[in-house]
């Protein structure tokens, strides 16, 4: 009894409870924590490709290479070399249909996607594809969690009405890589594609 005496009592320098402190300071960390991740950010290694209405199987960013691609998706309607100015190297291109997935030294690097052929998801089930549309709550236009800007403009040579970049993250950093989506005046998703 004397003991809880004393906890209650006991005081910092400028007079507050010690008690007091702690607890405020377990409740604000317990808040933060609670609040809700917001999607802006993505952890590349739960980013993975799937074939739309298959998500048992995945092609991982940074991870998944040329052969898992084909087992997941079948043989390419194409292949070909592309030279990226950026990286002053040569990326192996597998298109299918319209969508294009670039390999840099036979891993999976970036894409374009533009046809519901293949939807984008991560290990907590999200997942979303070329014709999804945004939702509207509470007057405010959500898609999933995304950070949208409702200017209109001119990206990856394509006009869009509303746009999204979800910056990811590798190991709990920031990467300067990331996930742009794109949507039309009807709020339908027409272009997702990884910025490197």
């Amino acid at each position: 009894m004397m003991y809880k005496r004393r906890l209650v009592n006991m005081k910092d320098k400028s007079g507050n409870s010690v008690f007091r402190s702690v607890f405020t300071l377990v409740v604000l960390i317990l808040m933060f924590l609670s609040l809700p991740a917001h999607a802006q950010s993505f952890d590349f290694n739960n980013v993975v490709l799937i074939k739309t209405g298959i998500s048992s199987r995945g092609l991982k960013w940074g991870d998944g290479t040329v052969r898992d691609c084909q087992k997941i998706f079948g043989k390419p309607s194409s292949v070909e070399n592309f030279y990226s100015e950026i990286d002053e190297d040569t990326l192996q291109l597998l298109n299918y249909g319209k969508n294009k997935l670039y390999f840099d030294k036979g891993i999976f690097r970036t894409f374009d996607l533009v046809d519901a052929f293949m939807s984008v998801g991560d290990s907590k089930g999200n997942i979303f594809k070329i014709g999804d549309k945004m939702k509207t709550k509470n007057g405010v236009k959500t898609f999933f969690d995304f950070k949208l800007n409702e200017t209109p403009g001119n990206s990856w040579n394509l006009d869009f009405e509303t746009s999204a970049n979800a910056y990811l993250k590798r190991n709990g950093l920031v990467m300067d890589s990331g996930i742009g989506l794109l949507f039309d005046k009807n709020d339908t998703l027409f272009y997702i594609g990884i910025w490197d």
